[in-house]
């Protein structure tokens, strides 16, 4: 009887040890801090109105050349100015800009996304 439990437990005890001497473990989850999260988020937001000008992040301002574009926090086109002509925004229901309006009328939407993707200019952020 003494051998068999004998055996039993160096059987348990080698299969024990193989498998902690094999397993690797899992990597631990761990929980953003607030000061990560915020850091991520202002680094990392994208919104539709970010996007359409080739921008990333919780951007406050551009400049770039003769266009000067403001956003709010969340990442929404608040201001948009061109040659010093303040430009109406145009939002379709959902929310995404549709046009950008010259005080005379001229759609410059296009010429505006063009302008700050091509020239990048200079952001300044929250």
């Amino acid at each position: 009887m003494s051998c068999k439990f004998s055996k039993l437990c160096a059987a348990i005890i080698a299969t024990i040890l193989m498998t902690g001497a094999c397993g690797k473990r899992a990597p631990v989850y761990k929980e953003k801090t607030q000061q990560e999260r915020h850091e991520s988020y202002h680094r990392d937001l994208t919104t539709a109105d970010l996007r359409m000008f080739g921008l990333k992040g919780n951007v406050m301002t551009l400049t770039s050349g003769e266009l000067q574009l403001e956003f709010m926090p969340n990442g929404m086109l608040s201001r948009a100015t061109l040659g010093g002509d303040s430009l109406t925004i145009e939002r379709n229901s959902s929310g995404e800009v549709v046009r950008m309006v010259t005080p005379q009328g001229t759609d410059v939407k296009a010429l505006c996304c063009e302008k700050a993707k091509a020239q990048k200019g200079e952001a300044v952020y929250y």
